[in-house]
């Protein structure tokens, strides 16, 4: 079977290795946890790529800098351990108790509505990978200090 990185979610229906879930399978899917010690080979890089070209461009962010740095930006670094195969996922991922990375979509289509420019400041308060975007953007980011991943040592 092909790893669980090849997935793709679309709103309800979550895709793993090509086979549309729904209901109670994909909210299972969601709090899935890699155990410690399996091994696993992901390309970050190229998720970030084809998350860009599946959930960011055709929904109506068409701002090439706002794609570029989002390209740049590793959302699986948010991401509890074991759960960074979410990271690209059009799904919202729960990195604390109560705290949430909003889909990459939503993310975008706030960030483009806002139009930030470059030299411009910005309170990130509880989104540390907008607070990423916006810095590779050229804004000066003041992130309010969100809890840390569950599971990661910092």
């Amino acid at each position: 079977n092909p790893p669980l990185a090849a997935s793709e979610a679309t709103g309800d229906c979550h895709r793993f290795v090509g086979r549309p879930i729904r209901g109670a399978v994909a909210q299972a899917a969601l709090h899935l946890t890699i155990p410690a010690g399996f091994s696993m080979t992901l390309d970050f890089s190229a998720a970030r790529l084809n998350m860009i070209d599946s959930q960011v461009r055709p929904n109506d962010v068409p701002d090439v800098d706002l794609q570029e740095a989002m390209a740049n930006a590793p959302r699986e670094r948010f991401c509890p351990a074991g759960r960074e195969f979410l990271a690209y996922a059009d799904c919202e991922i729960e990195y604390a108790p109560g705290w949430n990375l909003l889909t990459p979509r939503d993310m975008a289509k706030l960030l483009f509505a806002a139009a930030p420019k470059a030299g411009e400041e910005a309170l990130c308060m509880a989104a540390p990978y907008a607070a990423m975007v916006l810095s590779d953007l050229g804004l000066k980011v003041a992130p309010k200090q969100s809890p840390a991943p569950a599971g990661s040592t910092s």
